[in-house]
C-alpha cells in the first residue's frame, strides 16, 4: 500500500517537473529570440490583442513588395531595350562613316567594302531588335513569344525583288520607301512578325506608370533598317546604274544614315527618360519599405533590459529545476530499492 502511494506521488511529481521544464524552455526560447532581435515573438500578447495597426503595416509592406517587383521588371526591360538600341545606333554610326569614306574612293573597291559593312550592320541591327530577355521579346509588342523580324537574307531577297530593274537613285529610294513605309506593305506583312499592339504600361505604384512600348516596326527603326538594307544592295544594283546614279545613291544613303543617327539618339533619349523614372521610383519604394519596416519594428520592439533580466531569471529557474529533478530521481530510486 505504501509502495503504491509513493509511486503515484513520484508520477505526479515527475509530471509537474516536466510541465515546469517545458514552460521554462518555451520562455527561454522566446526571451532569447527577443534579446537577439529586439522584437516581441508573441505579437498578440505584446500588443494586447490590438493588431489593427500591425495588420495595416503588414499590408503596406506586401503592397510595396509587389510594386518593387514590378519596378524591377520594368527596369530589366528598359535596360535591355536601351542596350539593344545602343547596338543599333552604333551600327548605323559605323555604316554612315564607312559610306562617307567609300564615296571618296573611285571605282568598285569602295562599293565592295560598303556592301560588306552594310550587310554586317543589317545583321547586327536585326539581331539586336530580336533580343529576348527571360524568354520575352523586347520589340514584338504584345506578342512577346514572337521573333519580331525576319533574318537579313530574307529581308535582302524581298527588297532586291522590289528594286529589280530600277535605274535611278531616286526611283530606288522611292521603291525602298514604299517597301518599308507603306501601311500593310511588304515590310509590315512579310518582314515584321510581331504584334501590331503595344505592351501595356508597367505599373509602378502610387498611380505611376511607364510605357516601354517601342516595337521593331517603329518608324525610326524601320528607317535605320531601310538605310542599311539599301546600302547592302548597292553593289548588286551598280551594273544597271550609270556612274552618276551610283554616286547619287551613295549620297542618298549617307544623308539618311546621318538622319537615322539623330532620330535614334532621340528615341534612346525618350527611353532614357523612362529609365530615369523607373530608377527614381525604385529609390522611393526602397525608402518607403525601410520606413514601414522601421514602424513595424518600433511597434513590436521590446524593452531589452527587461527581456535580458527575465532571461537571466528563467535560466536560474531552469538550473534550479534541473537540480530538483536530479534529486527527485535519486530519492525515487532509493524509495524503489527500499
Amino acid at each position: 500500500m505504501n509502495v503504491t502511494q509513493l509511486s503515484l506521488g513520484d508520477l505526479a511529481g515527475n509530471f509537474l517537473l516536466r510541465r515546469q521544464n517545458a514552460a521554462l524552455k518555451q520562455s527561454l526560447t522566446r526571451l532569447t529570440n527577443e534579446v537577439t532581435t529586439g522584437r516581441a515573438q508573441d505579437s498578440v500578447s505584446h500588443l494586447a490583442g490590438r493588431l489593427s495597426t500591425l495588420s495595416a503595416l503588414e499590408r503596406d509592406l506586401d503592397l510595396i513588395g509587389a510594386h518593387r517587383l514590378a519596378v524591377s521588371e520594368a527596369g530589366v526591360q528598359a535596360t535591355s531595350m536601351q542596350a539593344a538600341l545602343g547596338q543599333v545606333h552604333d551600327s548605323v554610326a559605323g555604316l554612315a562613316e564607312t559610306v562617307g569614306m567609300a564615296s571618296l574612293v573611285p571605282g568598285s573597291a569602295g562599293r565592295d567594302s560598303v556592301t560588306v559593312v552594310a550587310r554586317q550592320t543589317l545583321g547586327t541591327m536585326l539581331s539586336s531588335l530580336n533580343t529576348q530577355v527571360a524568354g520575352r521579346s523586347l520589340f514584338a509588342g504584345t506578342d512577346i513569344a514572337a521573333q519580331p523580324l525576319q533574318d537579313a537574307d530574307t529581308l535582302q531577297e524581298a527588297l532586291r525583288a522590289s528594286l529589280a530593274g530600277l535605274t535611278t537613285a531616286e526611283d530606288i529610294m522611292s521603291a525602298a520607301d514604299a517597301f518599308f513605309d507603306t501601311e500593310g506593305g511588304v515590310f509590315d506583312t512579310d518582314i515584321y512578325q510581331g504584334a501590331d499592339t503595344n505592351l501595356a504600361p508597367f505599373v509602378l505604384g502610387g498611380g505611376q506608370t511607364v510605357r516601354l512600348d517601342i516595337r521593331a516596326d517603329d518608324p525610326v527603326l524601320k528607317s535605320a533598317i531601310k538605310t542599311a538594307a539599301v546600302t547592302s544592295l548597292i553593289e548588286d544594283m551598280a551594273p544597271n546604274l550609270a556612274s552618276n546614279e551610283v554616286e547619287n545613291l551613295f549620297t542618298a544613303v549617307t544623308g539618311r544614315a546621318v538622319e537615322d543617327q539623330d532620330r535614334l539618339t532621340q528615341l534612346r533619349g525618350e527611353l532614357g527618360f523612362a529609365e530615369q523614372r523607373i530608377d527614381i521610383r525604385h529609390v522611393e519604394l526602397a525608402s518607403m519599405q525601410s520606413n514601414t519596416e522601421q514602424a513595424r519594428n518600433d511597434l513590436l520592439s521590446v524593452d531589452m533590459y527587461q527581456s535580458a533580466t527575465e532571461l537571466e531569471s528563467v535560466q536560474q529557474q531552469l538550473e534550479t529545476l534541473y537540480t530538483l529533478t536530479a534529486r527527485s530521481a535519486r530519492l525515487s530510486l532509493v524509495n524503489f530499492l527500499s
